[in-house]
């Protein structure tokens, strides 16, 4: 399953998200501003401080569907269930990030210009 999460941070963890399993894709870091984040992460000298004011997110793909409420989020005693005896997610003072939706840019090639598109733009009908 595809999301945008927040991320969290911890000094010894450093940047992170708050499930068990998952894998960030690759360039989908938000949101981008110099010298603070990239589409691939903080700026290794970037204040964390900073760069969690601008609360960033990231796709994730998560096998959580089994620990899911029916509003589409994380469901924390599912989870805890699931990972008994974890001391991170088995916890009670553990808190799941949001999900939230995302709709990936389906890039469509440009079609064809038809004969009378072509005489349009010869002639500068419609610019």
């Amino acid at each position: 399953m595809l999301k945008r999460v927040l991320l969290s941070y911890e000094p010894a963890r450093g940047y992170f998200v708050n499930l068990p399993t998952y894998q960030v894709i690759a360039g989908t870091f938000l949101p981008i501003q110099k010298g603070l984040m990239h589409r691939d992460g903080a700026y290794p000298n970037a204040e964390p401080t900073d760069v969690m004011a601008l609360k960033p997110t990231v796709i994730v793909s998560a096998p959580i569907e089994d620990c899911m409420t029916d509003e589409g989020q994380v469901c924390r005693l599912k989870l805890s269930e699931k990972y008994q005896g974890n001391t991170l997610y088995d916890n009670a003072d553990y808190q799941p990030p949001a999900l939230l939706d995302f709709h990936p840019v389906e890039l469509a090639p440009p079609k064809d210009a038809t004969v009378f598109d072509r005489i349009k733009q010869a002639m500068g009908f419609g610019n």
